[in-house]
């Protein structure tokens, strides 16, 4: 996520004071597998990788959020 902020798409993806709620919902859910559109699928603690997720989502683009 650090080398795409260098990159002309930086700031791409928004954190708003909704993230954390979205990424909780789900994390809620207790999925066994993620899969994201464009990249590997992820098979193990999903509701922890979903918290962990959004602490690393909101330390990039937070911005005090």
């Amino acid at each position: 996520m650090l080398e795409f902020e260098q990159g002309p798409l930086m700031e791409y993806t928004p954190y708003t004071h909704h993230t954390a709620k979205l990424l909780y919902s789900l994390a809620d859910l207790e999925p066994k597998t993620l899969a994201t559109m464009h990249g590997s699928s992820f098979y193990g603690n999903c509701s922890q990788a979903l918290k962990d997720l959004n602490v690393v989502m909101k330390e990039i683009w937070g911005n005090g959020s």
